[in-house]
């Protein structure tokens, strides 16, 4: 009888770019989905982020995307006989053996998807109604927080992917249209929070007037809260921000008036 699950041997190098390849089909199915089957976008788009992870820690040592890992065993490896890691261990191993400081509001969307995902495949998600807008705005967040990471924090991981990711980017863009009617509505609500004495500013993601700050902060250390789009350790005044339409979060830099 031949075994189902039986794969071709290949090593590291072979495996990381096999994993990028599924990787990269999974981003362009989830934005290409988006019209037609909005659940799958983020099943598609959860599978993907959690292969880019795994790919980051394989560059570490192959080792480290295999569940436990004093069972790895380089020959299982070679095969792809083994169980990987959930998005958890990713994110713990990410920090504490690579040393990676990552965002801590991509943390939270990403972990977030997680259990959109698990609840859609596993049973049924009774409070997301796949509506187009509501998804095109999960979905715009988390990529906007996934191509940060692998168009700047780890470029240098991903070298030869750039024109791929830049693609998938511009099909993100495309898809501005609908969080354009996330805004209309929402508008209410953000004229309410002007109203109140509330800051509202361009988002610097959807770059749209939506972006609510709820607390000024000075941040000495950056390394645990990055501003968005900044990679240095270094200390400055920057404001915390949620975005009211695509739901993107952070710390940035907005000059006072």
């Amino acid at each position: 009888m031949v075994n189902s699950a039986q794969q071709q041997r290949n090593n590291e190098s072979q495996w990381f770019s096999l994993v990028m390849e599924n990787a990269v089909s999974f981003l362009n199915s989830a934005v290409k989905n988006l019209d037609n089957s909005p659940k799958n976008s983020i099943i598609d788009l959860y599978t993907a982020i959690e292969l880019i992870l795994k790919a980051r820690l394989m560059k570490e040592h192959w080792s480290l995307i295999i569940s436990k890992v004093e069972e790895a065993d380089i020959a299982k490896f070679e095969v792809g006989d083994f169980k990987s890691i959930t998005l958890g261990q990713a994110f713990r191993r990410l920090s504490k053996i690579c040393d990676e400081c990552i965002n801590e509001y991509a943390i939270r969307n990403f972990s977030q998807l997680g259990v959109h995902r698990n609840q859609i495949v596993h049973f049924a998600h009774t409070n997301f109604t796949t509506s187009k807008s509501e998804v095109v705005a999960e979905l715009w967040a988390s990529w906007f927080y996934l191509y940060e990471l692998i168009n700047e924090q780890w470029s240098d991981y991903f070298v030869g992917y750039e024109d791929k990711f830049a693609l998938i980017n511009t099909l993100v863009i495309g898809k501005r249209d609908y969080l354009e009617e996330v805004f209309k509505i929402k508008s209410a609500v953000i004229k309410s929070e002007i109203s109140k004495g509330s800051g509202i500013y361009e988002c610097p993601s959807c770059k749209l007037n939506s972006a609510l700050v709820t607390k000024d902060t000075q941040i000495k250390n950056v390394g645990k809260m990055r501003p968005l789009g900044t990679w240095g350790r270094m200390s400055y005044p920057a404001k915390k921000f949620h975005c009211l339409v695509c739901n993107v979060g952070g710390f940035v830099i907005i000059e006072d008036d």
